[in-house]
């Protein structure tokens, strides 16, 4: 373990997780609520604190969205872009944060409870609500 996060009695609340949870003194909101690999995953940026089971399929994420063929990097140049002609200088944390809620993990059979990585694909939201859209991924009373 790491020397800066001591573990403790309790369970990580993480959904799911069952690892034992460990405390902290980083600058972080909910310090002592995750295990070591849930606090290292809210402390990279890519979840949101107020709605992390939004960002629950993100390890599955690739660098192109397979719909648009927008990458990456045109994302993070895109953001860069944006902010400046805003007036607001990013750090580079700040850019990465914003760039990587430009992609969605979407289902391709539309079956949420589907989730085998051969089953997601990577979109930016715009694709991912015409595609949602087009094949009735919204209707809740569709049978998988």
């Amino acid at each position: 373990m790491l020397r800066a996060f001591i573990e403790q009695d309790y369970i990580c609340n993480w959904p799911g997780c069952n690892n034992n949870a460990v405390r902290h003194h980083l600058k972080m909101k909910y310090k002592n609520c995750h295990c070591l690999k849930h606090t290292l995953h809210k402390l990279s940026g890519r979840v949101n604190d107020k709605n992390y089971r939004r960002d629950y399929y993100r390890e599955h994420m690739k660098a192109k969205c397979a719909l648009s063929g927008k990458t990456w990097g045109e994302a993070y140049k895109d953001v860069i872009k944006i902010a400046a002609n805003m007036g607001v200088q990013l750090t580079r944390r700040q850019a990465i944060v914003q760039t990587s809620r430009q992609f969605q993990v979407d289902h391709i059979d539309g079956n949420h409870y589907n989730n085998v990585p051969s089953n997601l694909q990577t979109v930016t939201p715009a694709a991912h609500k015409i595609k949602s859209e087009l094949n009735g991924d919204f209707n809740g009373y569709r049978k998988y």
